[in-house]
């Protein structure tokens, strides 16, 4: 918890869909040390807005800096995967769920 009267307890829940991805689309994950991946803008009326840089934008990344789950080649192409399965849910939505079609009608 950070913040509460249980401020700083180590407080168990359910896994959460953002919660895999935040580890998931981490370098630190591959075992790579990364610095930069987010830039924080603030506009005129003063709000705060983060967004996520590309990687040739950010600062910086040094591969095998620690042990990692997986090797960097092998994150990089959970990368590309994941990317794929979620182009339903980026700016374009071209993918979309599949529907009717002659597999969904087929008798088992």
């Amino acid at each position: 918890m950070r913040t509460g009267p249980r401020k700083g307890e180590l407080v168990w829940g359910p896994l959460k869909h953002w919660q895999v991805l935040n580890v998931l689309h981490n370098p630190p994950y591959a075992g790579a040390f990364c610095y930069g991946r987010r830039k924080v803008e603030r506009s005129v009326d003063g709000r705060t807005h983060i967004r996520l840089l590309p990687r040739e934008q950010r600062d910086t990344l040094i591969q095998d800096h620690h042990e990692g789950y997986v090797t960097f080649a092998r994150w990089e192409s959970n990368q590309t995967a994941l990317a794929a399965q979620a182009a339903s849910r980026g700016l374009e939505r071209t993918a979309t769920a599949p529907r009717e079609g002659p597999r969904c009608c087929r008798a088992w």
